[in-house]
């Protein structure tokens, strides 16, 4: 699991329901970049979208239970961490 599609997990445990947009924004990604990441999690099934009715140019994603299962499984966070770690270590050496 990329630490991208762990952060659209994260804020969308916090919110359960967002627009691609405010998913971009929180995860620090262009809305293009957030769209192929959001395809592969749709078709793991870790995520559903919808278009926004008020607005229909948007789409609303939620986390599925599937996603919710993923996010909190420790061994994908023991894995998330070891990454994390070391992406910290080489912006300390630039």
């Amino acid at each position: 699991m990329t630490l991208s599609v762990w952060l659209v997990l994260v804020n969308l445990k916090s919110r359960r329901l967002a627009n691609q947009r405010e998913l971009a924004e929180a995860v620090g990604v262009r809305e293009a970049t957030l769209a192929h990441h959001l395809n592969t999690m749709d078709a793991e099934g870790l995520i559903t979208r919808r278009r926004d009715i008020a607005n229909r140019q948007m789409h609303i994603v939620e986390m599925t239970d599937a996603g919710g299962r993923v996010r909190s499984s420790p061994r994908r966070r023991g894995r998330l961490r070891h990454t994390c770690a070391r992406c910290a270590r080489r912006a300390r050496t630039l």
